[in-house]
């Protein structure tokens, strides 16, 4: 396993020897196919056995021509690791794909293990296009007070009591992209909270988009036999495309749900949106004390999620918007809404959430708030660049 490499490193050798990479051209031990679909999925926790149902919907599609389906899987009931091809079965109460590669009790609440994943799929399941999806528990960028070390940002690893943090999501990007000579496709999270800005900003310079939830998921995840099937209909697709796929999959799988949010990002728009909310920011700043306190009323009008902190970005602004105190200039509100409409590509909500307009930010509603995640959260990039 690779140490890991500094992120600033990592963007400039991205750039300057993509057409060296070592095996994003080669052809390895299976054909190139159009998309590398590559699931890391930890069940070594107590979503295990919703783990192996979404084997077996994988299962229901299998890799075909044109895609590579590959997964990590992790299952507490075996506490084994294995490295699996998916293949289409008839069984749907048994996993029978060929395990390639089996690990053991693999950390998979450590981000080099992530990052080995995919540089051993895509040097033996080549393709254009790679989808790495990250499988587990998740919590956006912070830990929720009173809850377990353990129970923040993504993939819960009970096991070795480990999870992979925001700002090592960034260094994983980083490093996957090195191995690829190329930015990922699409990085992808079904896991709980993770469609925040300060989530992607980590990974802004080393993927072309992001897909995730906003809110709590249901423990089913994502409908992945419906998935795949539409992703082998009609021509090639773009990571737009299948942003937009998997949203409108998703959300039908769920009709009886309130809860259901899912959107994909386009990280080429992530500058824009930057900018547009320091712009926005700063004019905040530079208020008067009572126009401050009335943003804090109107945060609190905001679309929320399970972590009250959690705001989405657009309808915090849509409420700023109303808060005649403030006195900012309405451009600074239409320039970030603008910038929204470019950066989220893709955002489908139950009727409860119709609100939400694709990402969440994090905007404390108490000093308690602020004080507890102060330090970690000034040197995150989102916070950096806003």
């Amino acid at each position: 396993m690779r140490a890991p490499i500094r992120m600033a490193t990592i963007s400039s050798l991205v750039v300057a020897f993509a057409l060296f990479a070592p095996w994003a051209k080669a052809a390895g031990g299976a054909p190139a196919k159009e998309w590398a679909i590559l699931t890391f999925l930890n069940g070594f926790n107590n979503l295990d056995s919703f783990g192996e149902l979404d084997m077996n919907e994988m299962e229901k599609i299998g890799s075909t021509d044109r895609i590579h389906v590959v997964v990590q899987w992790a299952s507490l009931k075996t506490r084994q690791a294995k490295r699996v091809y998916v293949q289409k079965d008839g069984d749907s109460r048994n996993v029978t794909s060929p395990v390639l590669e089996n690990l053991g009790q693999a950390d998979m609440g450590d981000y080099r293990n992530l990052v080995d994943f995919v540089r051993w799929a895509a040097r033996n399941y080549p393709a254009k296009r790679y989808f790495v999806n990250i499988w587990n528990h998740g919590n956006g960028w912070r830990r929720t007070p009173g809850a377990p070390p353990t129970s923040r940002d993504v993939s819960y690893d009970d096991l070795s009591g480990n999870r992979i943090t925001t700002e090592q999501l960034g260094l994983a990007a980083a490093e996957i992209s090195w191995e690829l000579g190329q930015k990922v496709d699409i990085m992808a999270s079904d896991s709980c909270l993770m469609a925040m800005a300060e989530v992607v900003g980590q990974m802004k310079e080393n993927i072309d988009h992001f897909v995730g939830s906003q809110e709590v998921e249901p423990a089913d995840g994502w409908p992945y036999d419906k998935f795949l099937a539409k992703m082998n209909r009609g021509g090639e697709k773009t990571p737009t495309e299948v942003a937009r796929i998997l949203t409108d999959v998703y959300h039908a799988s769920y009709p009886g749900q309130n809860q259901i949010t899912l959107s994909g990002m386009d990280m080429a728009a992530y500058p824009e949106l930057a900018a547009s909310v320091r712009a926005l920011a700063i004019s905040i700043r530079s208020a008067s004390l009572p126009a401050r306190t009335q943003s804090f009323a109107a945060a609190g009008r905001a679309q929320s999620y399970l972590n009250d902190d959690y705001k989405d970005l657009g309808d915090l602004v849509d409420q700023l918007a109303k808060e005649t105190l403030l006195g900012i200039r309405p451009d600074y509100f239409l320039n970030v809404k603008e910038a929204l409409r470019k950066f989220v590509v893709a955002n489908r909500t139950s009727h409860d959430y119709a609100r939400s307009q694709g990402v969440a930010i994090w905007f404390p509603k108490a000093g308690w708030q602020l004080d507890a995640h102060r330090e970690r959260y000034r040197a995150l990039a989102f916070n950096q660049d806003t």
